[in-house]
């Protein structure tokens, strides 16, 4: 497969899927064991080229192992085949999957495994849940299947990854799945690109999404004439491009509206651009590319003993926030102490007594770019289908945050306006939200922090 294929409607690529098991494999919906199994011999090379082509990056493949045994579910890796080369999950609920089919060495292509969600989301492309009578063999109908599809730095396919869980008929549990294998599938994805491009200048690329927590990020590889190299799987989506190959052999400038090399220059600097489509976008060099420089040895540090622990002071934003106040002083470190400790606070009182402010000097001082907070104004909420699935989209990707190191996402907030007013529907998460949060992640809002008066 070369490049993204064309997108269809979920419910018509299942519809074709059924049509091609039907009329072209003549597939028995009931047959009694209907997925087929490599031998272990047959998978191991498999499984070796699959670790080659991911960078050997286990690191992430464990963690989504670690979150699919609490959640219940089976991480499944195939290969482009859909041969399933690594299945991780609950000791004591994997024979359930295995008893179904869902083994070391089984095989996942359409042709075979009928309608299922590898075989959906290698072939077009893209995240696809296939769930209950979805499934075309009638044993799959108890399980759902969330896949996301691995690319390489090319863009070229690699496998899948996909989360196997009992089907609860829960739209969360495919949502969060979603989220949490697509944005492991682009961190591999972007490690593998910035290897090959190790000596290019790379920029990255994101939409401007005032209602998503864990912003969407591309990378852009160019060379010193600003021409494009190679870019990430769905960087020419923002660029307004029909495919990933439109991109390669243009100007950046031209495609993104952003000169290259003035980025470059000031590595920091995030550009904000409007595209011809409409949308606004956000770009930034990853790193200067032409102040590489070869770096000396440096000599062997003397060891000297280790200095006493020092008291941490009020950072200066917060200094010059809290000036003249002993109470605004004393709620100021209070607040940066929890920040910095990712423990969620509540800041209480009345309008003018400096609620924002010392939000965004806490913001300012961790360094926290913007596109990595998320303010939500509880009072702007309703009980209305859009307004649930925009609140369980933000929890999943807290969720998702939280799931994953710092190295991999970096900090991110999330900001309760209004909370006091926050819907009853909303209200179900309160206890998620005490438990959400993981060292250095995130920092929503709890424990009390009470200001009176004016700062």
């Amino acid at each position: 497969m070369n490049g993204i294929s064309a997108r269809t409607k979920p419910e018509a690529a299942v519809g074709a899927s059924w049509e091609r098991c039907e009329r072209t494999y003549k597939l028995v919906r009931d047959a009694a064991r209907p997925i087929l199994r490599m031998q272990s011999a047959e998978v191991a090379p498999r499984l070796e080229e699959m670790v080659e082509r991911t960078g050997g990056r286990n690191g992430i493949f464990r963690q989504l192992a670690g979150i699919a045994a609490e959640t219940g579910a089976c991480m499944v890796l195939t290969d482009t085949n859909g041969v399933l080369l690594r299945l991780e999950g609950p000791d004591n609920g994997r024979a359930v999957f295995e008893k179904n089919g869902i083994a070391y060495g089984s095989c996942w292509d359409e042709r075979i495994a009928g309608t299922n969600g590898i075989s959906m989301a290698l072939s077009e492309g893209k995240a696809f849940t296939v769930r209950g009578k979805d499934h075309y063999f009638s044993l799959l109908h108890p399980f759902s299947c969330t896949a996301v599809p691995l690319f390489d730095a090319e863009n070229q396919l690699i496998g899948a990854v996909n989360f196997s869980m009992l089907d609860r008929g829960n739209t969360a549990d495919y949502l969060f799945a979603r989220q949490l294998l697509g944005t492991a599938a682009g961190r591999i994805q972007h490690l593998l690109f910035e290897r090959k491009f190790k000596d290019s200048l790379i920029l990255s690329v994101s939409p401007r999404a005032e209602r998503d927590l864990l912003q969407s990020t591309e990378l852009v590889a160019v060379n010193d004439d600003g021409i494009i190299l190679g870019a990430t799987a769905h960087a020419h989506v923002i660029a307004g491009a029909e495919t990933a190959n439109r991109l390669r052999g243009k100007t950046f400038e031209a495609m993104f509206g952003a000169d290259a090399a003035a980025l470059d220059r000031v590595p920091e600097r995030v550009m904000s651009v409007r595209m011809d489509h409409g949308s606004t976008v956000d770009i930034a060099a990853r790193k200067s590319h032409t102040s590489r420089k070869p770096q000396r040895a440096r000599p062997p540090v003397q060891q000297t003993e280790a200095p006493r622990p020092q008291r941490r002071r009020l950072s200066p934003s917060l200094k010059q926030l809290s000036l003249g106040s002993d109470v605004m002083a004393t709620m100021a470190a209070r607040a940066q102490a929890c920040f910095r400790r990712s423990l969620p606070f509540l800041i209480e009182g009345p309008s003018g007594t400096g609620k924002s402010s010392l939000i965004a000097a806490l913001f300012q001082d961790e360094d926290l770019a913007a596109s990595n907070i998320m303010t939500v104004d509880c009072a702007s909420l309703d009980d209305t289908p859009d307004d649930r699935v925009y609140f369980q989209t933000l929890v999943d990707q807290a969720r998702v945050a939280g799931a994953f190191a710092c190295d991999m996402l970096g900090p991110v907030s999330i900001v309760l306006e209004n909370i006091d007013e926050m819907p009853g529907f909303a209200q179900a998460f309160d206890p998620f939200w005490m438990n959400l949060i993981r060292p250095r992640q995130a920092a929503t809002c709890h424990a009390s922090l009470r200001l009176a008066g004016n700062p």
